[in-house]
């Protein structure tokens, strides 16, 4: 099925940080590790605990961040520029990019 896009009156503005999200994807890590096509502006999940990602500042580096069960609430989206998330330590779940 396709679909006509409606009327957008925001069509002409800029978007940036303060934004809404243009998208949002939900990540699946059940086979391998997920990359986004462009980079995420903002990171949420439903079931805690741990996350591994890669950031904008160490996709270069392929330097992995950890963040622990507990460091930051589910179901809350976080503004984190994220690169990849990676399938080997992330136990969280209902993990969704926004672009």
């Amino acid at each position: 099925m396709t679909y006509t896009a409606p009327s957008n009156p925001y069509d002409k503005s800029a978007v940036g940080l303060n934004s809404p999200a243009t998208d949002v994807i939900l990540v699946d890590i059940t086979s391998t590790d997920f990359m986004p096509s462009r980079v995420a502006r903002g990171i949420s999940w439903g079931t805690a605990g741990d996350l591994v990602i890669v950031t904008l500042d160490n996709i270069n580096s392929g330097t992995t961040r950890l963040l622990a069960s507990g460091a930051l609430a589910a179901n809350v989206i976080h503004a984190i520029f994220v690169c990849a998330v990676i399938r080997s330590g992330t136990t969280a779940a209902g993990i969704k990019l926004y672009l």
